[in-house]
């Protein structure tokens, strides 16, 4: 039992049928040896060569091609956005301070309603007691 080199330089274990070429294909693939045991479980198929990656680069000048923005444009930009950030934090602070005042309002308004409904529970059980 052993390794060897085929035709087309891959290591193959000693006994293993493996294809031929077309131009060399006759009555199909090789027989196995008669000192390999066909009961063999690591008997194993050459592996296949690998597919090579093929990468491309880009072309040639792609860099010089494109437009490259200039440190002006860059700081415009970067001032609109500015601009954006405050308008957008402004908005935010308002919105905070609205959603205070109405949660403020609806606490005393609860708390109105609920001194009221403790008073009308009062009453009627005083009213309750007074008619039995």
């Amino acid at each position: 039992m052993g390794f060897m080199q085929n035709e087309d330089g891959e290591w193959v274990k000693k006994g293993v049928a493996t294809p031929q070429k077309d131009s060399e294909r006759g009555s199909g693939f090789e027989e196995e040896s008669d000192d390999m045991d066909e009961d063999d479980p690591t008997a194993r198929t050459p592996m296949a060569k690998s597919t090579p990656l093929s990468a491309t680069p880009p072309p040639f000048g792609y860099s010089s091609r494109r437009e490259a923005a200039s440190i002006s444009e860059i700081k415009q930009e970067q001032q609109k956005l500015g601009k954006h950030m405050e308008d957008l934090t402004t908005c935010m602070k308002t919105g905070f301070e609205d959603i205070k005042q109405i949660l403020g309002s609806h606490t005393e308004r609860f708390g109105t309603l609920d001194k009221d409904v403790r008073q009308l529970k009062l009453r009627h059980n005083s009213i309750h007691m007074a008619s039995e």
